[in-house]
């Protein structure tokens, strides 16, 4: 059976891969991230935090505060979205 991955699902499963240090911590997800004070709160209690934001100095704010990345990105279609509603960051 053939199956039809788009590409944005490699790119998140390459992003949300963790280090050799931190496979035992678990993965927060942090989406709208602004400056980073709810991931703050989960590196505190020891999860491990991937930040995704729109605005640039937010990100910026965020990778100096914390341990962990923030990916700065903007909202685009895809193309190969069949559907004008579904967007990918």
């Amino acid at each position: 059976m053939a199956t039809n991955k788009l590409p944005y699902l490699d790119f998140i499963e390459q992003e949300l891969r963790l280090s050799p240090n931190q496979q035992n911590k678990p993965l927060v997800i942090d989406l709208f991230a602004g400056c980073g004070g709810m991931a703050l709160g989960f590196e505190a209690a020891g999860f491990q935090t991937v930040g995704y934001e729109i605005i640039e100095d937010a990100c910026a704010t965020y990778q100096l505060n914390l341990q962990n990345p923030c990916h700065h990105c903007s909202a685009k279609l895809l193309p190969e979205i069949s559907q004008p509603t579904q967007y990918i960051f």
